[in-house]
């Protein structure tokens, strides 16, 4: 009698700490290991919002599930040495009951999938054909043309789940769009997670009117099945797959990585993607000191003043002379936190270091290097566009 093959299922489930993305990466972490240690592998989606509009992929274990849900290993944000483990340890007691795991990790987040778990992903991400037509539909409304590609802009979750407008950091991602004109000739769309952004570009760049997607999108893991989060699940997924189908992928992100949104998708639909923070940060962080410059830390931090930039390199620091009488402006204010301590002939004149750089640019950091990794308005399948009401002021 033929030994059963142990049966691993991949649980999609909304957590904080996964979205979409990183769902799409557990998914396919999981379907490298079933390669590499000969088990079945199936997705149940059943608990999550995009089970709607995709595909149901059949498989006899779906009761199961349902009924079992206590049974699921969370390993969201854990330990990917513990995962094997507790896989091989079943395997090894010859478990004969699925094994139910919820997971978004990787390899190594720049790891490459096979062709084969691109394969595995494609087939779970397959619309319904309800999904499609109105997809389609959509398309046509946002004059889509062909061969496009899509810039997508990731503000943060304090835009996409508090709902919070930051007007400051909207007036900083507009030096960014005019930064990148080039990137944005009439075939490339823009997408956000960021409603009012798209609002407030909408007003404050009316050239880009037909190019911005203005979608109102919802974090997958914080939605609920009420109407007006539905309908967002929706434009979450018009978004989703105007990316999939898109030539290129341009992204920028006020984190410190590439967003999982887009990462993830160039990963499984072999899609170019372009990280143009990395490109920002070619094209503005050229230190005139003959030094080369450093990767910066925070996306925001790009718009280092190019007036600054040129300033001319400090020379090095001359010895002291003897100090002399300070004069009324010269005097020294002390720090209002610390007690004001006696000035030594060497403290009159802070020394300067060899090549030291102005105070605003002496760290500089940047977003990971570009890596070849691989969202249209609020419509619902037959509504006109949602509109916030937003009444913002453009610079």
């Amino acid at each position: 009698m033929a030994m059963q093959q142990f049966h691993v299922v991949s649980i999609w489930l909304q957590h904080p700490g996964a979205g979409l993305g990183d769902l799409i990466r557990g998914t396919m972490h999981l379907c490298e290991l079933s390669q590499k240690y000969n088990f079945k592998l199936t997705v149940d989606t059943q608990f999550h919002p995009v089970s709607k509009y995709l595909m149901e992929s059949a498989h006899e274990t779906r009761e199961y599930v349902l009924q079992n849900k206590h049974k699921i290993h969370n390993f969201i944000n854990g330990d990917k040495n513990q995962l094997l483990e507790v896989i091989q340890t079943a395997m090894r007691a010859g478990q004969t009951e699925p094994m139910l795991i919820f997971t978004n990790l990787a390899e190594h987040l720049s790891a490459i999938p096979s062709t084969h778990s691109k394969g595995f992903i494609r087939s779970i991400l397959t619309p319904t054909p309800e999904f499609w037509d109105g997809f389609n539909q959509m398309s046509s409304q946002f004059k889509i043309k062909q061969n496009y590609s899509i810039f997508h802009i990731r503000m943060g979750d304090d835009d996409l789940v508090e709902r919070r407008i930051h007007m400051d950091q909207y007036k900083a991602m507009l030096g960014v769009i005019d930064r990148m004109s080039e990137e944005l000739d009439p075939s490339t769309y823009i997408i956000s997670d960021s409603y009012g952004f798209k609002h407030f570009l909408y007003q404050a760049r009316p050239h880009l009117a037909n190019q911005i997607i203005r979608t109102n999108p919802i974090h997958l893991s914080h939605s609920t099945d009420a109407n007006p989060d539905a309908e967002k699940v929706h434009d979450t997924l018009f978004d989703f797959f105007l990316i999939i189908n898109a030539k290129a992928i341009k992204t920028y992100t006020n984190y410190t990585w590439v967003s999982g949104f887009v990462q993830w998708v160039s990963h499984a639909f072999n899609r170019p993607l372009i990280n143009i923070n990395h490109k920002i940060f070619q094209n503005t962080q050229k230190i005139q000191y003959g030094q080369k410059a450093q990767p910066l830390q925070k996306a925001h931090y790009a718009f280092a003043s190019v007036q600054k930039m040129a300033q001319p390199p400090l020379q090095k620091a001359q010895p002291l002379q003897k100090a002399q009488p300070l004069q009324k402006a010269q005097l020294v204010i002390a720090s209002a936190q610390k007690r004001a301590q006696p000035l030594q002939k060497a403290q009159l004149v802070p020394a300067l270091q060899k090549a030291q750089l102005v105070p605003a640019l002496q760290k500089v950091h940047h977003v990971p290097a570009l890596q070849k990794v691989h969202h249209v308005p609020a419509f619902s399948l037959n509504s006109k566009p949602t509109r916030m009401s937003i009444f913002l002021s453009v610079p």
